[in-house]
């Protein structure tokens, strides 16, 4: 069962067992455009999680990152899990700096206007209300 499959098959689970307001994380988010809508029209606090292994990720999936509003979007380290050469054999919460920086490079294109607030070139130790 394929990506797409997974998520429209949770999504009809969902259906009638929950809140048309209950609010959903979609945890390492993979899913295109047509489902995250699909999810956002059944239910509208949807919200989607990215982590920093943002290489493997479809047209599709990169497409949906790219265009989907900020108040849906969630960067996620997903520790102790994913883990790679650069990050070492543990990953921990610190990645999400790496992940917020990919997701960043993702939605804006390297342009100089970032989505996520920085200081000085690097992102704040605590985000503002």
């Amino acid at each position: 069962m394929g990506v797409r499959e997974v998520n429209m098959r949770l999504l009809s689970i969902l259906h009638g067992v929950v809140s048309r307001d209950q609010r959903i994380y979609l945890h390492c988010f993979r899913g295109d455009m047509e489902v995250f809508r699909a999810f956002t029209d059944a239910f509208p606090n949807t919200y989607v999680g990215y982590t920093h292994k943002t290489g493997d990720l479809s047209q599709g999936s990169l497409l949906t990152l790219r265009t989907i509003p900020m108040e849906h979007l969630l960067v996620e380290t997903d520790a102790p899990y994913f883990t790679g050469p650069t990050i070492g054999l543990i990953s921990s919460p610190i990645v999400v700096g790496r992940a917020a920086r990919n997701v960043d490079m993702i939605r804006v294109g390297g342009k100089h206007q970032r989505c996520f607030g920085r200081q000085g070139g690097k992102f704040p130790k605590t985000v503002p209300p």
